[in-house]
């Protein structure tokens, strides 16, 4: 009896030990399938012409299986190219972004995003306060590049390129190189952010 006694305790011990890892190194229990994600490589902002209100277009690579996007009209995807883009609008990114959401059978996943394009009129209005969104989410890329576009940022990322079907790709590959001959070309999301914090250098 007592050196069974003696064994209980360790026993009882290991497996609570056991327990216990396994809890907590147990993998993948936030993960989420590919088929369940709208991988978002461009994103483009411009003023709707309605107060403050934002025209909000994300491009996302078309999936092998054409998801079925119930509420979105016919014009927000295209087909022909391999992209697609989903456009709201709203007063911010992030009413954007759920009404999207809530249409669709698929959720937005900003962590392969490239670009944030902002259209001209929007931009004369302001682009500090639209970026809460992108320095709030975890999923956003800070490296991104900011670029003020002459005219409307959407129409820039419906542009089809030949180099790169998908514009946003192609964008970011254009500014990096142009990085390489000029510093003035790149400018990314912190980059924007933190001269704007500074306030002693101009963020642009």
């Amino acid at each position: 009896m007592i050196s069974l006694r003696k064994h209980r305790k360790p026993l009882a011990l290991a497996a609570l030990l056991l327990f216990s890892l396994s809890v907590l190194l147990t993998g993948c229990w936030d993960s989420r399938e590919l088929n369940e994600l709208f991988i978002v490589t461009g994103v483009a902002l411009d003023w709707s012409g309605d107060d403050d209100r934002m025209d909000i277009t994300f491009q996302v690579g078309k999936p092998d299986a054409m998801a079925s996007v119930s509420g979105l009209s016919s014009d927000a995807i295209s087909q022909e190219s391999p992209e697609i883009l989903i456009k709201s609008t709203g007063d911010t990114v992030m009413e954007g972004m759920s009404n999207i959401d809530l249409d669709s059978s698929r959720t937005l996943l900003l962590q392969h995003n490239q670009v944030l394009l902002f259209g001209s009129a929007l931009a004369q209005r302001g682009v500090a306060d639209r970026l809460d969104l992108f320095l709030r989410n975890q999923e956003t890329r800070m490296e991104e590049l900011l670029v003020v576009v002459d005219g409307r940022a959407d129409e820039l990322l419906a542009t089809e390129m030949s180099q790169d079907k998908i514009s946003g790709m192609f964008l970011w590959r254009v500014m990096r190189k142009l990085a390489e001959v000029s510093p003035h070309y790149p400018v990314r999301i912190q980059d924007f952010v933190s001269r704007i914090l500074e306030e002693t250098t101009a963020p642009a």
